[in-house]
């Protein structure tokens, strides 16, 4: 093939994969429910959450179906590129120079940060970074998210367990096979009031270097198009105010809460 065909070829491929991205009629959408506020369904399986809510918005304001597929979060960029079971990853997923490197982030959806979630019968025990890193004490996280990598770089003399969903280290804090887990910050503050009587949240003031990128939604790098369009209606619903109601509902108000009573 000539240098001129391969060149027109690679631009015929370009404007295809634009061309296909503005004619999507239904989106299908990879996310791990559980990690609540973010992406959560109702006992009846109805889902729910601010990047659930998003996503709904971005569907109507685009004329557009969205179908929603519950995947496990170690699994959702393989179900983004490899298997192309999804066309967009919305799951509280934090932005990373190494994920850059695989997929297209969106604008940042929300800035949080990390904290710790301890037992109740524990919240005098972990009062510094100093009695945190530890080689007796027991540190959950779930595998990976960048909450792990960060402990794994930072708390480096204590006992880090990884669980393969979000659930895990929370049991494991009830049953005892754990001290702290250490994930999202609105996470473990949702966690706290659902369940006032057994868990307190260790404190972001004590664990160092805890600085964020946000969290973004996910596209394949061939679907700039589709990126486009979404960052478009985001900075929109930004700028409306619209973004502020959606923020304040999910982590101010909590009115969602009424459908995930406390475990």
């Amino acid at each position: 093939m000539s240098l001129k065909k391969a060149c027109l070829f690679v631009l015929f491929l370009l404007h295809s994969n634009s061309t296909f991205a503005k004619n999507y009629k239904e989106i299908k959408v990879c996310s791990e429910a559980g990690f609540i506020p973010f992406e959560m369904r109702t006992a009846s399986g109805n889902w729910d959450g601010y990047d659930i809510a998003l996503i709904k918005e971005f569907a109507k304001k685009s004329s557009r179906k969205v179908k929603f597929i519950d995947q496990k979060f170690d699994g959702l960029i393989p179900s983004l590129i490899a298997s192309k079971s999804c066309d967009i990853v919305a799951s509280a997923v934090g932005i990373s120079e190494e994920r850059k490197k695989i997929v297209n982030f969106s604008e940042p959806t929300y800035f949080s940060g990390f904290d710790g979630l301890i037992h109740a019968r524990s919240s005098k025990m972990f009062d510094s970074f100093e009695k945190i890193n530890q080689k007796n004490v027991r540190i959950a996280v779930q595998q990976g998210t960048l909450s792990s990598t960060y402990v794994k770089n930072v708390f480096k003399n204590a006992r880090i367990s990884e669980y393969e969903t979000n659930s895990g280290p929370i049991q494991a804090i009830i049953s005892d096979k754990a001290d702290i887990y250490i994930d999202d910050s609105v996470y473990l503050s949702v966690a706290v009031k659902r369940n006032i009587s057994k868990f307190e949240l260790l404190g972001k003031e004590k664990l160092p270097e805890n600085q964020e990128d946000g969290m973004a939604f996910l596209f394949r790098k061939s679907d700039t198009e589709l990126r486009n369009q979404f960052n478009e209606f985001f900075n929109q619903i930004k700028s409306n105010g619209e973004l502020d109601k959606l923020q304040n509902y999910y982590f101010k108000e909590m009115g969602w809460m009424k459908n995930f009573p406390e475990n």
